[in-house]
């Protein structure tokens, strides 16, 4: 929910809290898989989840932050 507000489109408590329960990543074909690395691949053995990326990651979380403030007034409590 990363875009402006409108009179067509409206920030919303019930939207955001839409957005905010989702996962973030809209392309519900994405593979949550994750790969075990090891050996010449890496200097330390670990998981990579191909898929998310730090900047998605992020974008999610400041969008969260902006949208709690447009509606904060607006939630319950």
């Amino acid at each position: 929910m990363n875009h402006r507000a409108s009179p067509s489109r409206p920030f919303t408590a019930e939207k955001v809290t839409e957005y905010h329960e989702g996962d973030g990543y809209p392309d519900a074909t994405t593979s949550w898989k994750t790969v075990e690395l090891e050996g010449p691949q890496v200097l330390e053995p670990g998981v990579e989840a191909a898929w998310v990326s730090t900047n998605a990651t992020a974008q999610y979380g400041l969008a969260a932050i902006q949208n709690l403030a447009l509606v904060g007034d607006k939630l319950p409590g």
